[in-house]
């Protein structure tokens, strides 16, 4: 593998670190695990969500999704309700106090999303969607192929 090509993975894999760290430092900031804040995160977006919906959404292990679930509970941020249909699933609800939080972390950093890319053309948009896609699906590909899957 030439060095430009190995320089420019280690440049993309350290954007794409420096999104995460972007996400952890709110998450800390408000005292919020990482996979706290990414469940506060989707419930600020949509609710009610159940945990098996958060785990697929957030590509999150099922027991990650249960444990940061119960420490949202504990904290007073979130509350579980069984449905109506199956009393054994959960739908995730804010409480007042989680919705007092998600107006400060999640909402804005929503809004701060939605600015930052508003900056970008529509064609800049389109051409960082398009190339993200493209090596997304060779990636997907390659590793299909070496591991037979």
């Amino acid at each position: 593998m030439p060095d430009t090509l190995t320089e420019n993975l280690g440049k993309i894999d350290q954007l794409y670190q420096n999104y995460n760290a972007l996400y952890q430092e709110i998450a800390g900031h408000f005292g919020v695990s990482y996979s706290g804040m990414l469940i506060l995160y989707a419930l600020g977006s949509r609710q009610p969500y159940t945990q098996k919906e958060l785990g697929e959404a957030l590509f999150l292990p099922k027991q990650t999704v249960h444990s940061s679930i119960n420490a949202l509970i504990k904290s007073g941020l979130v509350i579980s309700k069984p449905t109506e249909k199956n009393q054994r699933v959960k739908e995730i609800f804010f409480t007042p106090e989680g919705e007092e939080l998600a107006n400060k972390t999640v909402r804005p950093l929503l809004a701060a999303e939605q600015s930052a890319a508003a900056q970008l053309t529509e064609e800049e948009m389109t051409t960082l969607f398009r190339l993200t896609q493209k090596h997304l699906n060779l990636l997907q590909k390659e590793i299909n192929q070496a591991f037979n899957l």
